[in-house]
């Protein structure tokens, strides 16, 4: 009878144990996706401040015509509007008009 009470413990012994493995386990996995969450939302919050801040910028209407002028060449009614493109960064053929030093 004794034997039987031993091999009792010990299959309760050993189920508590298989059960504390997977415990652990489910820890770690919940650590880690922890981890992830954490990193995600202090992400989330960085860009959410720096909408914030953007918005805090284009809501004066000097900074919101600046940024029309230079996304979207916006230009006021009698305002000149000069693009200046580098000769190094232009991809296209050059022309010259006629009369020029190099259009005859």
């Amino acid at each position: 009878m004794r034997a039987w009470q031993i091999a009792i413990v010990v299959a309760i012994a050993g189920v508590l144990g298989w059960g504390l493995v997977g415990f652990s386990s489910d820890r770690k996995t919940l650590e880690r996706a922890l981890a992830e969450l954490s990193q995600k939302t202090e992400k989330l919050r960085s860009e959410n401040r720096e909408l914030e801040d953007r918005l805090v910028y284009l809501t004066d209407p000097r900074n919101l015509v600046k940024e029309l002028k230079s996304q979207f060449n916006y230009r006021e009614e009698g305002e000149k509007l000069v693009i200046i493109v580098p000769a190094t960064a232009s991809s296209t053929a050059t022309t010259t008009l006629p009369g020029s030093a190099g259009g005859r």
